[in-house]
């Protein structure tokens, strides 16, 4: 059975007590993951929202397929819209 599930990740800058961070969140939860700044703006989003995956239940479904689109919050693109499409147990 195929289930997809949309990730919507936010940038968020650093302040005086933590670095700058991303944000995923879903329908029913959401997290922070630290940024590398040795990887580009859309890898870094990527990479926080495959951590999220992983760190969920059943994380062992495989991925069908990934769709990513900027998310457009005003003056300028914050964040990305992630659409992962999930299949069965292997």
């Amino acid at each position: 059975m195929e289930r997809a599930i949309c990730f919507e990740t936010s940038y968020y800058g650093p302040t005086n007590t933590r670095g700058s961070r991303i944000r995923v969140k879903n329908f029913q939860d959401r997290k922070f993951f630290s940024w590398d700044d040795s990887c580009d703006v859309r890898l870094n989003h990527s990479l926080a929202v495959q951590a999220f995956v992983m760190n969920t239940p059943n994380a062992n479904r495989r991925q069908l397929s990934v769709t990513c689109a900027e998310t457009d919050k005003g003056r300028e693109p914050k964040g990305y819209s992630f659409h992962i499409i999930f299949g069965g147990e292997d």
